[in-house]
């Protein structure tokens, strides 16, 4: 009987943009409540469409990098803040170095994600040779 179902959790945190956004009537930033792996189908380079190669990276970061759920900050913080510090993780400068622009602007200019991946890449490389000069002694 469905008058006595309980309803079940939001499996998302919704986040609207801000006031300035134009589109901010039309889109909403929607982050995962609870761990998903995304489908793979189509994941490949679109290397002529910026959008594409910002996708193909944040795609690759989400399922190739361990992230880790935000240390409680403040008690005043919520648990969508909490959520949103989190996902950080994976498209934000690391301490110390200059900001990041939100989107990527042409061929010149990555955009976050495709940063991240790239630092993330370039870390595991740098890894991987040293293990293997190791394991070569």
């Amino acid at each position: 009987d469905a008058s006595t179902r309980v309803p079940s959790k939001p499996r998302s945190v919704d986040n609207p943009f801000d006031a300035w956004y134009p589109a901010r009537s039309t889109w909403i930033q929607r982050l995962a409540a609870e761990p998903r792996v995304p489908l793979v189908d189509g994941m490949h380079f679109v290397l002529d469409d910026d959008a594409g190669m910002e996708m193909h990276c944040m795609m690759k970061a989400v399922l190739f990098t361990p992230i880790y759920l935000a240390h409680e900050g403040d008690h005043h913080e919520t648990r969508q803040q909490r959520l949103v510090r989190t996902f950080q993780q994976l498209c934000v400068a690391p301490l110390g170095c200059a900001p990041w622009p939100a989107t990527r602007a042409g061929p010149t200019s990555q955009g976050p994600f495709e940063r991240a991946w790239q630092s993330s890449c370039s870390a595991q490389q740098g890894l991987r040779r040293s293990a293997r000069d190791r394991d070569v002694q």
